[in-house]
């Protein structure tokens, strides 16, 4: 039978004292599929300073029926399989972008093409899983934006490198950032756990 190579859409690579993990064929597959699309190159996955809102949503018949052209779910549903397995990176992003998914505006669209020209720019990222060091180590924050909904997160590593992690909108609202973070670092423990 052998050692894995390949499971699940995501490759596996042995070296000496790591394994490394990554998904450069799929990344290629997925970018034959839509480079008619135009695909920009951008060197991070969500512009700095650029916030997305429902405002930005079609508002006129015609701008939905436009939209409905657009395979906006189809190309977030790949980037998605993509942040949950082997990509931390993208994961706030993929979340930001997926809050629109119903009904996206023509920048989210944008945003999402900008998204997919950074996962191809940077497909040779990998994530590696190093055998000798086997602390578990784990990161949580979370922030009110305007909306005084938090976005959080949470980074759980084995060894320096990624195993799980994840990005989330809360579901309650609440006036101060101290119960957000508390919040984040309460559900960081639990994910260790």
């Amino acid at each position: 039978m052998g050692k894995t190579k390949r499971l699940l859409g995501v490759e596996f690579e042995e070296m000496d004292e790591c394994m490394l993990i990554h998904q450069i064929p799929y990344i290629d597959e997925i970018y034959k599929k839509y480079e008619h699309l135009n695909i920009p190159i951008s060197s991070l996955p969500i512009a700095k300073g650029i916030q997305y809102s429902k405002r930005q949503c079609p508002q006129s018949n015609d701008e939905k029926i436009e939209m409905k052209e657009i395979p906006y779910r189809n190309v977030l549903g790949c980037l998605s399989f993509l942040a949950g397995r082997t990509r931390p990176d993208i994961s706030y992003a993929v979340n930001i972008f997926s809050q629109f998914q119903n009904d996206p505006g023509l920048d989210h669209w944008y945003g999402l093409l900008k998204l997919f020209g950074y996962v191809n720019k940077t497909k040779h990222y990998k994530l590696r899983l190093n055998c000798r060091y086997i602390d578990i180590v784990g990161f949580s924050d979370a922030a009110n934006r305007d909306d005084r909904v938090s976005m959080g997160g949470q980074l759980i590593c084995l060894g320096n490198a990624p195993i799980t992690w994840r990005t989330f909108k809360e579901k309650f609202v609440d006036y101060g950032s101290r119960v957000y973070e508390h919040g984040g670092m309460y559900k960081g423990n639990n994910l260790v756990r």
